[in-house]
């Protein structure tokens, strides 16, 4: 938090008699605590600079008034964070209640995110962009879920989220969350994008079909597909379970994503590393 100091220069106001006033600026969702959820509904529902100016009045109220102009834009600079981009780094809310649920967020970055988890939302994803616009509840549902009740099993499993299975329990969980307010449906969709992303930064040249060079040259690393080859993350999933690396078809699904991508790290690195078999030259079959 940024502390701000105003200063009343006049002896008499009329609202206020104190001389000098001490503000608090969130400098992160992080520092907003409880009054996440209200900043969330104003960036995902006004302008950039809308939803700047009613944080500001919430944080300074009536004050707000007798700041002038060029503070005001100064101040607004500060909330440079208060904004929904593709960033899983970034949760503005980690739990809201919805008719009665608690319903909890994934982590930062996602490491209690499923390959399940994972490849059900990429394909609510892929029909969003595509125009069903249904898809969005679909994708907030397989972020936003139900808090598990029993915390033992969560906490072994490192989640406090219902656990996911199958793409039935999506869409049945997708329409009780389909009035739930915008906001956490906007703010799950920009979420995802940004773990599309960053797992297609972090492992996409090593895990993914290789695009050509020449098309290399002229495409940012985020427009690449984030999308596993041919049958995509559930072909991949097929192709571990086969491994017998992480159990069957079934246990895979419900490893992490991270730790899915990084097996495939490895697995391509270490084919890469393993000697060429020898050919045999014509000399060679002569001494023979």
């Amino acid at each position: 938090m940024r502390e701000v100091i105003l200063h009343n220069k006049r002896r008499r106001w009329i609202l206020f008699r104190r001389r000098r006033f001490v503000f608090s600026i969130p400098e992160s969702w992080a520092d907003a605590g409880k009054h996440a959820a209200r900043y969330l509904r104003y960036v995902a529902t006004l302008e950039p600079d809308q939803a700047k100016v009613r944080i500001l009045q919430h944080i300074f109220g009536r004050t707000w008034l007798r700041i002038d102009a060029a503070n005001r834009v100064a101040l607004m600079e500060m909330l440079a964070w208060a904004e929904l981009i593709p960033d899983d780094a970034v949760v503005p809310v980690r739990e809201f209640e919805h008719r009665g649920k608690t319903y909890v967020f994934p982590e930062p970055k996602g490491p209690n995110v499923s390959g399940v988890e994972f490849a059900l939302a990429d394909d609510y994803y892929k029909a969003y962009v595509e125009g069903d616009t249904s898809a969005l509840a679909c994708i907030s549902a397989c972020m936003w879920r139900e808090k598990d009740e029993d915390e033992a099993a969560a906490l072994e499993r490192g989640d406090f989220r219902k656990p996911l299975h199958n793409k039935m329990q999506v869409e049945q969980w997708a329409r009780e969350l389909d009035d739930a307010p915008a906001e956490y449906h906007i703010q799950a969709f920009n979420w995802f994008v940004g773990l599309k992303l960053h797992i297609n930064r972090v492992y996409g040249p090593w895990i993914f079909d290789a695009v050509d060079d020449e098309d290399e040259d002229n495409e940012k690393p985020e427009q690449k597909p984030t999308g596993g080859p041919n049958f995509g993350w559930w072909g991949i999933f097929i192709d571990i379970a086969d491994t017998g690396a992480y159990g069957t078809k079934t246990q895979v699904y419900q490893e992490s994503i991270h730790d899915i991508c990084i097996y495939l790290v490895k697995r391509r690195a270490d084919a890469n590393q393993a000697p060429e078999p020898k050919t045999q030259t014509p000399q060679d079959e002569d001494n023979d």
